[in-house]
């Protein structure tokens, strides 16, 4: 729902456990103002609770690392955003994200956690070209994350993700898309905070529970998509582990089908004794092509 500077998205999450080390199902509604009196000035508001179910290779890795903090019921989140736009191409953004956690046993009376984090990003967008339409498209984005006592919250972290895209496009039929991104965590964080590879997004054809059932506090994952039309080849490459852990760099390949926002994808992990095809299908809003997350 939308009109010229103000949009307003309600949506549901069945059983979504594609983006996360947790499967969750829930609702929430994003509101965002492009124009507070200028056009330099934007602003973000998001609202969502969401109920857990914990697949069990993520509970059993928790029981074998009492370290990583434990699985919760319920995830609330309340995160208002305010953005400033330094140029055209380049903004930035800072807020807070105000997140409750209850307890996974009810009955045993054990309070909620709090993970209140002060959010700050920069992001960068820049498109040129010959014709109408562009011929080159960069986008990168920096965002940190910190879980502060001085904020309330009952963990402290510093949570550093980096992404970078490119797209190169030959006339209406040829696409090349390059993308990749970092990750690292220092400090206690949250369940949902931590990385995972191997989803519709990364590492197609890996099952992240086989990678990294709880996740990892250091990531990084590289792809490489070429398109005709609506048929997509791609390979992709990563690593998703924990400080002190071996690091096994995994490598996929598949092809997909993605007219408009619906995708279908079968892909192969290739550096791996078993050989096996992963399917996926599925509906991708406001994600750029290749995965920076638009503001």
């Amino acid at each position: 729902m939308a009109g010229r500077d103000f949009h307003v998205m309600p949506y549901i999450a069945w059983d979504t456990a594609d983006d996360l080390v947790e499967e969750y199902s829930g609702f929430g509604v994003r509101a965002e103002s492009r124009r507070l009196g200028t056009d330099r000035v934007g602003m973000l508001f998001e609202w969502s609770t969401f109920d857990q179910t914990w697949r069990n290779p993520t509970l059993a890795a928790l029981a074998l690392n009492p370290q990583i903090p434990g699985p919760y019921r319920n995830r609330m989140s309340v995160t208002p955003l305010l953005k400033f736009a330094i140029t055209p191409q380049f903004s930035v953004a800072g807020g807070v994200g105000i997140t409750e956690l209850d307890p996974l046993i009810e009955e045993l009376r054990v309070p909620s956690q709090m993970a209140n984090v002060a959010i700050g990003s920069v992001r960068y967008k820049q498109q040129w070209g010959s014709g109408p339409r562009f011929d080159h498209e960069v986008g990168a984005a920096f965002t940190v994350r910190t879980g502060t006592r001085a904020l309330e919250s009952d963990f402290s972290y510093d949570r550093y993700l980096g992404e970078a895209d490119y797209q190169f496009r030959s006339g209406e039929r040829h696409r090349v898309f390059v993308s990749g991104m970092f990750g690292r965590i220092n400090g206690n964080a949250p369940l949902f905070e931590r990385f995972t590879l191997g989803d519709s997004r990364t590492l197609r054809g890996w099952d992240k529970y086989d990678i990294s059932p709880a996740g990892g506090n250091r990531m990084f994952h590289t792809s490489l998509e070429y398109r005709f039309h609506d048929v997509m080849l791609f390979v992709d490459g990563g690593s998703v582990w924990n400080t002190g852990a071996d690091r096994r760099i995994r490598f996929s390949t598949g092809a997909g089908f993605t007219p408009g926002p619906l995708f279908f994808t079968v892909g192969f992990p290739i550096n791996t004794d078993e050989f096996h095809a992963v399917f996926t299908t599925g509906f991708r809003f406001g994600i750029s092509s290749t995965g920076v997350r638009k503001f």
